[in-house]
């Protein structure tokens, strides 16, 4: 059986500073989901939705980190590699969203994503300025700058207060984050050659193409009606593909290809 993410709270202290830096999640309407008219099956793909959520929220403050670690040894302006380091507490505090509603769904912890997955070896030989940029072209300016539309979208959907209540503070922080990587790239510009720019249009496409393959497996997916994953937090299949293909077009492919960093057609990520 793979390990389960162990989420615990320190307490005293600790969790006192914590919260004070972000009060935004104490007011929210915890324990205010209704089970009662739910059936077994809907539990279920609640469950694994909101437990899918969770380890990838905690991929990606993995990913927050490194990206620091990165730039640091890249030797970055240092307010980029402060605004950076902030990133990785806003991916803890996401998962402890997560994490809390899968608890009051009745689900268990998550599955842990194996090591590799967690941390996964980019360009090991390239000089850390280019290891840095790969690293913010794969999670900010693909992951999370395709993903703040579709929270948007899912937010404005939802009526439920406390889910749409955290997928706004989620789309509100991701925005900062995909924001980053643009920041980053127009800074990193008079540094990148034709071989620079190659290089990073790789690792995007690399990036993109995973999540269009993704899309391609949901359109036909079955599971719960549009009110019935609305009312637990996410939007149907035929409702999110349409919205994703487009972000990936709008939020990524064109932004790069801006910046002469052209990951391929655009057909590539419609499939």
């Amino acid at each position: 059986m793979a390990p389960r993410l162990e989420l615990t709270i320190l307490g005293g202290a600790v969790e006192r500073a914590y919260r004070k830096r972000r009060p935004d999640v104490e007011r929210l309407p915890w324990g205010t989901l209704d089970l009662a008219g739910a059936s077994p099956a809907l539990l279920r793909a609640a469950q694994a939705h909101w437990s899918e959520v969770t380890r990838a929220e905690h991929r990606t403050g993995v990913a927050c980190a490194e990206v620091v670690r990165v730039l640091l040894a890249s030797q970055a302006p240092l307010d980029l590699i402060a605004m950076a380091s902030t990133f990785s507490h806003d991916e803890v505090v996401h998962v402890e969203l997560c994490a809390r509603v899968l608890a009051e769904l009745g689900g268990g912890a998550p599955p842990c994503a194996p090591a590799d997955k967690l941390i996964p070896s980019l360009s090991p030989d390239c000089p850390p300025h280019l290891v840095a940029a790969e690293w913010i072209v794969r999670c900010f300016c693909v992951g999370e700058s395709v993903s703040v539309p579709l929270l948007r979208a899912t937010a404005r959907a939802l009526r439920h207060p406390l889910l749409r209540g955290i997928v706004r503070l989620i789309a509100r922080d991701e925005a900062r984050h995909g924001s980053f990587g643009w920041t980053y790239l127009d800074w990193f510009e008079p540094h990148l050659d034709d071989a620079a720019r190659a290089h990073l249009a790789g690792v995007a496409r690399s990036a993109l193409l995973p999540l269009a393959r993704s899309l391609a497996a949901i359109d036909g997916a079955r599971g719960p009606t549009r009110e019935e994953a609305l009312a637990f937090g996410w939007l149907h299949p035929h409702d999110y593909a349409p919205l994703a293909r487009a972000a990936l077009i709008d939020h990524a492919v064109k932004p790069l290809r801006a910046r002469g960093i052209d990951p391929g057609a655009d057909a590539d990520f419609l499939a």
